[in-house]
C-alpha cells in the first residue's frame, strides 16, 4: 500500500504504549498482504462492473487479539473498503465474512494453535461448514442487473 494508510497506521501503533512493540517493517510484513492485494485487484478491476466483492476477514479485525495490531488493522481495512461500495460502487455488493479459525487449512492450523484456541473455549470451524456460506452469500445480482441467463441478456 501507499504512503497515506500505512504512515497512518504506523504513528497510531507508535502512539499506543500498550500495543505490544513491533518495528515498522513487522507490521508491514503483515498488514501489507491484504492492504496491497485489495488495492491491486480494485485498481485493476477500475470501473469494471462487479456484482459482488467478498473479502475474508477475522475475528480478529473485528475484536482484535493480544499482539495482532497489524493483522486486526489489516482486516478491519478490508471490511472498511468493502463497506464504502455502498457510496463509491452501490451496484456491487460488498461481503466481509469475519471468520473465526478454519481447522485444516490457514495460519490457525499450524502448530500448537488449535489446541490453544481448544483451550481458550474458541470453534474452529470446519471447511465443509464454511464453505457453503461463500457460496450463498455471493449468489447475488444488484437490482437491474442481468445475468446470462436472462432472456433478454445482450440485447
Amino acid at each position: 500500500m501507499g504512503g497515506s494508510m500505512s504512515g497512518a497506521c504506523r504513528r497510531f501503533w507508535r502512539s499506543a504504549t500498550t500495543f505490544r512493540r513491533k518495528k515498522p517493517t513487522e507490521f508491514d510484513l503483515v498488514f501489507d498482504v491484504k492492504s496491497d492485494g485489495w488495492f491491486n485487484v480494485i485498481s485493476g478491476i477500475g470501473n469494471t462492473p462487479v456484482g459482488a466483492a467478498v473479502v475474508f476477514s477475522s475475528v480478529a479485525g473485528r475484536f482484535g487479539n493480544m499482539g495482532q495490531t497489524d493483522y486486526s488493522s489489516a482486516n478491519d481495512l478490508l471490511c472498511k473498503c468493502v463497506s464504502s461500495f455502498r457510496n463509491s460502487r452501490p451496484k456491487t455488493r460488498g461481503i466481509a465474512i469475519d471468520w473465526t479459525a478454519w481447522s485444516g487449512i490457514g495460519m490457525a492450523a499450524r502448530g500448537s494453535i488449535p489446541a490453544i484456541m481448544k483451550q481458550a473455549g474458541i470453534d474452529i470451524l470446519p471447511p465443509e461448514a464454511g464453505i457453503p456460506v461463500v457460496s450463498s452469500g455471493t449468489h447475488y445480482r444488484a437490482p437491474g442487473a442481468k445475468s446470462s441467463s436472462d432472456k433478454s441478456w445482450g440485447s
